[in-house]
């Protein structure tokens, strides 16, 4: 089953509260899972959050995984949440499959990419800079209808895109510099 795959929750493990703490986190936000989250009860978020830091774990260490798995892995411990969850995995599945074609080969594309971001336990830099790059790239290449549907998808994309660091990363993207490292570490900063 192709889901939302792990990207999204990869990087939201890093989350504080409901919004990663991160832009290039918050940008793979889709606006359908921050709702979600939302409206979790408090002892549901925790619930969520206990299920992303095991499923973190099997993305480290390079286990290939889904959103199908991770809302597989909710079940046995507990299952209020994975009822949840399996309906919220169908809404966002018929979602994603309105998307027009262009977007949803850009997503598929990013999905593809995270497994081979870890190797062996460590993150394998030329990889994840390779896919932040593609990001900006295959972007510029959508017709604005795309990049409209795009961003209502992943509403903080166009602040990633705009980021000053983002933009100076591009300009020189030699790895994880400066201005990637200023990303990743937050986005309370900008």
């Amino acid at each position: 089953m192709n889901s939302i795959g792990p990207l999204f929750l990869l990087l939201l493990c890093t989350s504080v509260g409901a919004r990663p703490a991160n832009l290039i986190a918050a940008a793979y936000e889709r606006a359908d899972a921050a709702q979600f989250y939302k409206h979790l009860s408090s002892d549901e978020q925790k619930e969520y959050n206990d299920v992303a830091r095991v499923f973190r774990k099997m993305l480290v260490a390079g286990i290939p995984t889904t959103f199908h798995d991770f809302v597989r892995l909710s079940n046995a411990q507990y299952p209020e949440l994975h009822e949840k969850l399996v309906v919220h995995e169908m809404e966002m599945n018929d979602r994603e499959k309105t998307l027009p074609e262009a977007v949803r080969k850009f997503v598929n594309a990013r999905r593809s990419e995270v497994d081979s971001w870890f190797l062996d336990g460590e993150l394998n830099e030329p990889a994840f800079v390779r896919s932040v790059k593609l990001t900006a790239s295959d972007i510029s290449e959508m017709t604005d209808s795309d990049k409209a549907a795009l961003f209502e998808f992943y509403p903080h994309m166009k602040e990633l895109l705009e980021n000053k660091h983002f933009q100076k990363f591009l300009a020189h993207p030699d790895g994880i510099n400066d201005n990637l490292r200023a990303i990743l570490v937050s986005s309370e900063e900008e």
